[in-house]
């Protein structure tokens, strides 16, 4: 077993990381919600080229955070069949850890969906697929720079 003091430090990074993680997803929030002008408006297929970018970038972000879904939704499957594998309420801190998990990349998933609606160009498309990817990408990066 894990000594008591390392279970809480490794608890308090996972809780570290998935509030930056979520922060950065609620900072893309507020910059389309608090975009000035009128520059946003739902655009489907504004050219073919712009909706033969706007596709792959939805289907290549979901791919890419299908892992992130099925690892959350294991460890709540997890967490919920096995309480007695776990420390007193570890269980419960398991379970809450993975849905977290899972939250983030469905609200990742979504605002990817919502920003790529609104795009007019192929750069733009590129560019917030890339950010979004990159921010579902820090909790890995700090996972291996723990290794």
């Amino acid at each position: 077993m894990i000594h008591e003091s390392k279970q809480a430090q490794m608890f308090y990074s996972c809780l570290i990381v998935n509030a930056i993680v979520n922060t950065l997803l609620i900072c893309m929030l507020y910059a389309i919600f608090k975009n000035d002008g009128n520059q946003y408006v739902p655009n489907i297929a504004h050219s073919f080229a712009v909706w033969f970018v706007k596709f792959p970038c939805t289907l290549a972000l979901h791919f890419v955070l299908y892992p992130e879904v099925a690892n959350g939704m294991s460890l709540m499957k997890f967490a919920n069949n096995q309480p007695h594998l776990f420390v007193n309420h570890g269980s419960e801190i398991s379970y809450i850890l993975g849905l977290s998990q899972v939250t983030s990349a469905l609200l990742c998933e979504c605002i990817c969906i919502y920003m790529l609606t609104y795009q007019h160009t192929v750069q733009h498309c590129i560019i917030h697929f890339v950010a979004l990817e990159v921010i579902m990408d820090v909790a890995n990066l700090y996972y291996e720079s723990l290794k």
